[in-house]
């Protein structure tokens, strides 16, 4: 019997799919598809790093180019939360209208909603620039009501601050029961100050088909799991234990990063049981110092150890929340998993 483990063993390490440790380095990979022994199929090799194009629904968000007509300065397919100021703009980033705003207050913003469906990624984005002001406090946003999927009801995008039009995305995984809309804020003012005048433009809104943000090879069930991440704070990125499947699984370990605001960052671990997501650790990231909470740097590995029935998240080498109990997840097969925009810098399973 030994002997037998022994050859099948070498023979999967052989055909490239089970060779722990494992590390893979992009920088040192031509353009192209990832290496052999990962199934992959919506990520790729270029210019050294490792990127993710993954699948989008069709357009959910009503007038994208916002050209509807405008009353009292708000175009007609979106909706005042509160009292910023609003105008029609002629700086626009596409069409022959744009939306002007700045909050006189926290929390305010212009929205839309959706009706989600359940346990569902979504993609949000919208084009801003900032016109005037310092305070980088103005952000796309998402908010869905009730008990939250994810780390908090309330995802963001980094801040519209940019002199020149530039894209700002977010992601949200809606609740496993529909009971709550799905609120699409393309700009919402975070504290009740430092307010910035921006204008926005080209919004959207898309599902992501799930299976097409994993890459994922051969490991085992008691791993150490990391990557090093380019991330540039709109969606997120992270990395995939004990998933049941090397394509499309729909039981594994996940670790991912997940921007709260202009300063503050998260990093988060879940468990998904055949389709049912729980939220085991969500906390600051360890960037620069433990739970700091700062923008994760591309040198600092995102970390999941996996032992028996104990796991463990780390960020920058330093253990985020206590160890958790999972005896219900015990896959052998891991990876990455993002939603599009960052840069895998490196891997490493073992």
């Amino acid at each position: 019997m030994a002997r037998a483990k022994r050859l099948i063993d070498r023979f999967l390490t052989v055909a490239g799919n089970l060779n722990l440790p494992y590390t893979l380095d992009p920088s040192g990979l031509g353009d192209g598809a990832f290496p052999s022994g990962w199934i992959a199929p919506n990520w790729t090799i270029a210019t050294g790093k490792g990127v993710c194009s993954p699948t989008l629904g069709s357009e959910l968000f009503t007038d994208p180019g916002l050209e509807a007509a405008y009353t009292d300065g708000l175009c007609a397919s979106l909706t005042k939360s509160n009292t910023p100021t609003v105008a029609e703009s002629a700086d626009v980033h596409g069409g022959s209208k744009a939306q002007s705003f700045l909050a006189d207050g926290g929390d305010e913003g212009l929205y839309q909603y959706i009706t989600p469906d359940a346990n569902t990624w979504y993609l949000l984005s919208a084009w801003g620039k900032r016109t005037e002001g310092s305070g980088s406090r103005v952000h796309l946003k998402s908010f869905q009501g009730g008990s939250g999927p994810m780390p908090s009801n309330s995802n963001y995008s980094s801040a519209h601050n940019s002199a020149t039009y530039a894209q700002r995305k977010a992601v949200h995984r809606s609740k496993a029961v529909v009971d709550q809309y799905l609120f699409i804020f393309p700009a919402n003012q975070d504290p009740a100050s430092d307010y910035d005048t921006v204008i926005i433009d080209d919004c959207s809104i898309k599902s992501i088909t799930q299976g097409t943000m994993f890459a994922l090879r051969k490991a085992k069930a008691n791993v150490t799991v990391k990557a090093k991440y380019t991330w540039d704070r709109n969606g997120i990125c992270g990395v995939v234990a004990r998933a049941n499947a090397q394509s499309n699984p729909n039981t594994f370990l996940i670790a991912y990063y997940l921007n709260y605001n202009e300063l503050y960052s998260y990093v988060a671990l879940e468990k998904c049981v055949t389709g049912v997501w729980t939220s085991l650790i969500a906390d600051w990231s360890n960037s620069p110092t433990a739970g700091a909470g700062g923008t994760p740097l591309a040198t600092q590995w995102l970390e999941i150890r996996c032992n028996g029935s104990t796991v463990q998240l780390f960020h920058n080498n330093i253990q985020v929340g206590a160890d958790q109990t999972v005896s219900d997840v015990n896959g052998s097969y891991a990876g990455v998993f993002q939603s599009g925009g960052s840069q895998l810098e490196s891997f490493f399973v073992g």
